[in-house]
């Protein structure tokens, strides 16, 4: 899980330096296909939540 939860935050980083760069015109489209426990589904929800909140607040920082 840590190994998918670095991938999708470098991911995300670098769509943010991307969109600024480009200015406002990059668009990024993700597929994650990943089988886990169900029990682990909270936790996953949580982790991808918590990166989409950083991105949001890295973009709102420029």
């Amino acid at each position: 899980m840590r190994q998918v939860s670095a991938v999708l935050d470098r991911v995300l980083h670098d769509a943010v330096a991307a969109d600024k760069f480009l200015n406002s015109s990059f668009k990024l489209i993700v597929v994650l296909v990943h089988e886990f426990d169900q029990s682990a589904e909270q936790r996953v929800e949580n982790a991808w939540e918590s990166g989409i909140t950083a991105v949001r607040q890295m973009r709102s920082c420029a």
